[in-house]
């Protein structure tokens, strides 16, 4: 998940450093800088903040639906 989202930022960011600052050398080895960048700010927030709230979320959510889906189904015999 982390992988597809930096390297498709790392586009978008090439795109706006160029229409903003322009930049100097190859396109190429200004994309593997800001990827680079982008998976030093990410990975960390992936694994320390958002991964345990969104698993905790989803772990929440989950357990309501299955539970009301099994009540639902013995409701019915």
């Amino acid at each position: 998940m982390c992988f597809g989202m930096v390297l498709i930022m790392s586009v978008y960011g090439l795109v706006l450093t160029s229409i903003t600052t322009g930049i100097k050398g190859s396109f190429f080895i200004a994309y593997l800088k800001i990827t680079g960048l982008n998976f030093i700010v990410t990975l960390p927030s992936q694994l320390l903040i958002v991964g345990p709230i969104s698993r905790r979320l989803l772990t929440t959510t989950s357990s309501k639906i299955i539970h009301v889906k099994i009540r639902c189904f013995f409701a019915l015999r």
